[in-house]
């Protein structure tokens, strides 16, 4: 992630009150590999205590106004199979996203 920060393509995105963290989101920014003269990034990491429920879609809404003031065109969201994707992916849908396809994993310690 240090890495990431050095050359600028992190950004992180963090909820406090009063010292204590109540949610945080990470986007890493990158050209895109499908289209030239793209800027793209994908929301990684993403953390909101239940203390702060309504503090999801803030934080999604947060991270989208600083990338396109970055000049980011494009946001990629993940909702995985387990746990709360469901749940996020009502959430992103909430703020525009739509479903594009689907994403496969290999993970190359088991094959």
């Amino acid at each position: 992630m240090q890495k990431l920060a050095d050359v600028g393509s992190l950004q992180v995105i963090t909820a406090r009150s009063n010292g204590r963290m109540f949610g945080y989101l990470m986007a890493i920014l990158s050209p895109s590999l499908e289209h030239r003269n793209l800027r793209m990034a994908a929301h990684t990491a993403f953390f909101v205590s239940k203390d702060a429920p309504p503090l999801g879609l803030k934080l999604q809404r947060a991270s989208i106004d600083a990338l396109k003031a970055k000049g980011v065109e494009e946001v990629w969201f993940r909702a995985g199979p387990r746990g709360s994707g469901e749940k996020v992916a009502a959430l992103y849908r909430r703020i525009g996203a739509n479903e594009d396809g689907k994403m496969f994993r290999l993970d190359l310690r088991a094959a």
